[in-house]
């Protein structure tokens, strides 16, 4: 990782500056959409020659909703961006914006590529056109974020735009968005495997091959993978901004994200610390007391890179000055740039709730899922519940585990964990599931088997020339090699169930990836159902393996936990979701589209959680404006969701975090 000397600085829209592609990657609910807005603005503003593009890549997209762009409904529930760059602000037209509809990208690639890579697996499998139609018209995994990220380079390359910053998904799927690449062209390898051998093939029986569209196209894909592995990893095209708060949950979080683009060779251009407060009252000099102890911290995550910061307003900046206004005071964090008293925190803030949680245990329900965009608190609500299930029923045993890619329940908790559940207490057990470790296990009990039985799907028509023996083993291989962060996810899936399934738990309390992803995962059974069915038609078509190979065993097993999951979430005698919101107007409006999506999506959730609401204080206008800004939105929201729960969260004055705050929370979550 390259940093560059704080003594070159003068502002951090210099570094952004110096970048073609500006990733604003962080920990969900730190505010990386207002700040990659706010930067492109300034960028747009400041150089009127530079064409800019901000564009979001996150599931859950609130770009457009920052900016008040009208945005067009899908048939699925998710609201997305119209495709065409639109222009927010009319005075300045070098500046564009758009949300990218991975969905409808994923379309596009099996538009584009979809008869080329039949047009391979004819040419180097025995799988006939039966076979191949019924895998082509499926959902191709991972392809949207893949486009999504060429089409990114391929604007800049074109000169399309001299500037690009994307709002990222939060750290977890971020850095698996990174990894893409790699995906690409490992998925490559065993396309290019079967076009040799099928030249080698036409070359032993006509004496010569000649090229054509598909060997173009293929060293075409190939060949952008490499560009974007580099691109991504050069620091004159790329830089990462990591955006954070100055909380443990945040820097810890942090801390992971920067040691594995340090692994990739990804370029961290600088730190911006958001929503840094100011002593402006009791309550106010408390909360940056507390945030402050965590400066020297995160200078260690970033050094030798400069970290800024910007801080805590009371506005909700939606309008071209707000964003244009916090944008000039982002400055470098300093020592001495924040003086507080020497207040010590109090050992815990007591918290008002209005309103009380359902006690999940003593109505029957298995599976209780806190769901909500990114920084709401889902994770603190569910260690909580969990504690708290745990103490009032001791002789009901409690699991709380986290599926998000970048695990926060540890940090909460205030105990390491692991992918196999924990024991906290006699009956409480956590634990965060491990998709890469679950990828691993997975080769390493299939592989054999799975090879195997690929090879003899991709065996040679021309067996006695003795090609089909050369290639056959080592594609079935490189197919075995690709990690679909697809695939991880729906493992992740297989190894919930059966937690759920095993019986020692009476109740699973999960703590998910957000709103956007979460959606996504709740959808996955839908999605690889028809791949399991077309596999195991394929098996059974060609006899390649009998019903009592594991590899087959398998796959009947995850048929049938999809369909016991497909029921068990749509039924509000099993599952319950917890809808995790605070009382911003651009939160809230992802909380209403996560809503309308889980009620297409059938799966019942009837209680909302307004969390860290701001009391009010008349003596402090600074407190006084937030709260009376946010008991207008929870109004307004009690009026358009009429038929759910609302409960409201005070915010403390400190993290809750720990064995004690945790159970301090969940008696006054559930009275």
């Amino acid at each position: 990782m390259i940093g560059v000397p704080l003594v070159e600085l003068k502002s951090v829209h210099e570094l952004v500056g110096l970048c073609k592609l500006a990733l604003f990657c962080g920990k969900g609910g730190v505010g990386k959409t207002t700040l990659a807005a706010s930067c492109g603005l300034n960028q747009a503003h400041i150089n009127k020659h530079n064409s800019v593009l901000i564009v979001s890549t996150d599931p859950a997209h609130s770009l457009s909703s920052l900016l008040g762009i009208e945005r067009k409904q899908t048939s699925l529930g998710f609201v997305k961006a119209t495709w065409e760059p639109q222009v927010p602000f009319v005075e300045l037209p070098n500046l564009k914006i758009q949300e990218l509809n991975l969905q409808g990208l994923t379309t596009g690639f099996q538009d584009t590529y979809g008869s080329t890579i039949k047009a391979v697996m004819e040419r180097g499998s025995l799988l006939d056109d039966a076979d191949l139609e019924a895998f082509m018209e499926l959902s191709l995994p991972a392809m949207g974020e893949l486009m999504a990220l060429l089409m990114l380079m391929d604007l800049l390359e074109t000169g399309s735009y001299d500037l690009i910053i994307a709002d990222t998904a939060p750290t977890g799927h971020t850095l698996r968005l990174l990894e893409l690449p790699e995906f690409l062209e490992l998925m490559l390898q065993p396309l290019n495997m079967m076009e040799e051998k099928h030249r080698l093939v036409i070359s032993s029986l006509v004496g010569h091959y000649r090229q054509d569209d598909i060997d173009a196209l293929l060293a075409r894909l190939t060949r952008q993978g490499r560009d974007l592995a580099r691109r991504l990893q050069d620091s004159q095209w790329t830089g990462t901004f990591v955006v954070m708060l100055p909380e443990q949950l945040s820097c810890e979080e942090s801390r992971r994200f920067v040691s594995e683009l340090k692994v990739r060779h990804l370029n961290v251009k600088a730190a911006i610390v958001n929503q840094v407060a100011l002593p402006a009252c009791q309550f106010c000099t408390v909360r940056a007391t507390a945030q402050s102890k965590y400066f020297q911290e995160i200078q260690d995550i970033f050094t030798p890179c400069p970290v800024y910061a910007a801080p805590l307003v009371a506005d909700e900046l939606r309008t071209k000055t707000g964003l244009l206004s916090l944008s000039e005071q982002i400055s470098l964090w300093e020592n001495n740039a924040f003086v507080v008293a020497n207040t010590q925190p109090k050992k815990f803030c007591q918290l008002a709730v209005d309103g009380h949680l359902l006690d999940f245990l003593a109505a029957g329900l298995g599976l209780v899922v806190f769901a909500g965009k990114g920084g709401v608190g889902k994770t603190t609500l569910a260690a909580s519940s969990a504690w708290h299930m745990a103490l009032k029923h001791p002789d009901e045993c409690v699991l709380v585990v986290s599926i998000d890619p970048a695990h926060s329940l540890a940090d909460s908790l205030g105990v390491p964990l692991g992918d196999t559940p924990q024991q906290l207490a006699a009956n409480l057990f956590a634990c965060e599931i491990d998709a890469a470790k679950l990828w691993f296990d997975f080769k390493q009990t299939y592989q054999q088997e799975t090879i195997e039985l690929l090879a003899k799907l991709l065996g040679s028509s021309n067996e006695g020339s003795g090609i089909g023996l050369k290639y056959d083993q080592a594609i079935a291989e490189k197919v075995l090699d690709i990690d679909s962060p697809d695939l991880d996810e729906f493992l992740v899936f297989r190894r919930l169930m059966e937690l759920k399934q095993g019986g020692q738990f009476d109740i699973i309390i999960l703590d998910p990836a957000p709103s956007g992803h979460l959606l996504r995962f709740l959808e996955l059974p839908a999605v690889a159902k028809p791949w399991i069915k077309a596999s195991l038609e394929v098996v059974h078509r060609h006899h390649t393996v009998d019903q009592s190979k594991k590899t087959v065993r398998e796959l009947l097993d995850m048929l049938s936990a999809i369909r016991d999951f497909e029921t068990d979430v749509c039924d509000r005698s099993v599952t319950g979701v917890v809808a995790v919101t605070t009382a911003r107007e651009l939160v809230m409006e992802g909380t209403k589209e996560m809503l309308d999506s889980l009620a297409h999506l059938d799966v019942p959730c009837d209680t909302m959680v307004v969390n860290m609401v701001r009391l009010d204080n008349a003596e402090c206008s600074f407190c006084h404006q937030i709260h009376q800004r946010e008991d207008e939105h929870i109004g307004i929201f009690r009026k358009i969701c009429p038929k759910y729960k609302i409960i409201t969260v005070t915010l403390a004055d400190r993290e809750i975090r720990g064995r004690e705050d945790l159970i301090a929370l969940g008696e006054a979550l559930y009275g």
